[in-house]
């Protein structure tokens, strides 16, 4: 999970427990924040196989963040490996 911001950031250890209790291993949380970062919440996948995967999790943190727009979009990134997802909660 990424965010932009000291104040989105402080949504990691609620939306981390939630994630667990879905099945997902959450393996790190930044807060970073550059030109290259999404303004809005955005989920990110590098490799075919995990769109689907992808798409899930952007439909089920529109409904955690109360937000009807948030996209899953692939990335080219050859070092990300097959089931790395990123969780960008904006800047």
């Amino acid at each position: 999970m990424l965010a932009g911001t000291a104040e989105k950031a402080f949504r990691f250890s609620e939306l981390e427990g939630t994630m667990a209790t879905a099945g997902f291993n959450v393996i790190g949380k930044k807060t970073l924040n550059d030109e290259d970062r999404p303004d809005q919440p955005e989920i990110r996948y590098f490799n075919n196989p995990d769109k689907e995967q992808a798409e899930a999790i952007a439909k089920f943190m529109c409904l955690r963040l109360s937000n009807p727009v948030i996209e899953a979009r692939q990335y080219n990134d050859p070092s990300a490996r097959p089931g790395y997802i990123e969780i960008w909660l904006g800047r």
